[in-house]
């Protein structure tokens, strides 16, 4: 039925549950697994000259911030699937919120509520 499945997560106590769900899925149908951590895109707080020198930097601290993040809320997926022997987990995107996912996809979508 599904070969692969992606499971995204915000780092949650309720992502965690619908992680260990995703993977026993996959489990049951043999199914690869990805995750993906989505982070919203950087916005400079403020629009004045100096904030304009400094952009660079605090977007950088950002992004730094934003990875540290995805990489703890996907070390919980990664511990999920080692203990069902599952591999091939993928990295963080950018991207949307799960309205919007199910609005465009063309794809089958389930979401552990």
């Amino acid at each position: 039925m599904f070969k692969h499945i992606l499971i995204p997560t915000d780092g949650s106590a309720l992502a965690a549950k619908a992680i260990k769900a995703g993977v026993k899925l996959a489990q049951a149908l043999g199914a690869r697994v990805s995750g993906v951590y989505v982070v919203q895109p950087y916005l400079a707080p403020v629009y004045s000259e100096p904030a304009l020198y400094m952009t660079g930097a605090v977007r950088a601290d950002y992004e730094k911030a934003a990875k540290a993040q995805a990489r703890k809320a996907l070390a919980v997926l990664e511990r999920a699937m080692a203990s069902h022997g599952r591999s091939g987990l993928g990295g963080a995107i950018l991207g949307s919120q799960t309205a919007r996912v199910l609005a465009h996809s063309k794809l089958p979508v389930l979401v552990i509520r």
